[in-house]
């Protein structure tokens, strides 16, 4: 899902500023659990906001125009206003819009880079009993406020991601991000910050080494 400022300047709705949630594709008849999923301090008070929501049917991290323009594997892609609390509920939608990012004012890319097969970050589990979650994310620094802009998670009955993992248009050029990646809530890697080329449109590029966590070692079963 995305989150904008939205701005109806009445000829098209114009993206200024984006926050973004990627969640990879749940395994068939393995449904995600029941969470809560929480971007803090994302919404500028003052500001109009919307979410937009997206079913990546082809798993390249990208929106594939929409169903309304008939366009051969169009994903399902639907618009709900944020109440001014910043509070709501939110389900899948048969309100689809017609929506293509490259035609609005766009960012760059936060990429997390990675090289196919990935290693598996997962604890060893020998009673093989928790569906250990791994987590990025990906806050604006140093903005005082916690402003976060962009999470990533992948659970255990997720398949291991094969590819890069794109936020896309997000990295404002110049700005210096945060970055923290955990395994079950606790951190895989020190955080570190680094701060996103000064051009805007520039995609900000993240190496594995720095962001993937490490297999881990061999556990040792009674």
């Amino acid at each position: 899902a995305s989150l904008a400022n939205a701005d109806d300047g009445g000829v098209k709705l114009r993206l200024r500023t984006h926050a973004r949630i990627v969640l990879p594709p749940a395994k068939l008849g393995v449904p995600y659990p029941d969470e809560v999923l929480q971007l803090t301090r994302v919404m500028e008070p003052g500001s109009v906001h919307e979410l937009l929501f997206y079913a990546d049917t082809n798993d390249d991290n990208e929106i594939q125009y929409g169903v309304l323009r008939g366009v051969a594997g169009s994903e399902h892609i639907w618009r709900e206003d944020v109440a001014p609390s910043g509070v709501g509920a939110f389900e899948h939608s048969t309100n689809f819009v017609d929506f293509r990012e490259d035609e609005y004012t766009a960012t760059g890319d936060i990429v997390l880079s990675l090289a196919a097969p990935a290693p598996d970050w997962r604890p060893p589990d020998c009673a093989n009993g928790k569906d250990h979650m791994l987590e990025v994310r990906i806050t604006l620094a140093p903005s005082g406020e916690a402003r976060e802009i962009g999470y990533y998670r992948n659970y255990a009955s997720n398949a291991l991601p094969t590819k890069s993992i794109v936020l896309e248009d997000i990295a404002d050029g110049g700005s210096q991000y945060l970055f923290e990646v955990l395994i079950d809530g606790v951190p895989a890697r020190a955080p570190f910050t680094t701060n996103a080329p000064p051009n805007t449109g520039d995609n900000l590029v993240i190496p594995q080494a720095d962001w993937y966590p490490p297999a881990p070692t061999a556990a040792i079963c009674d």
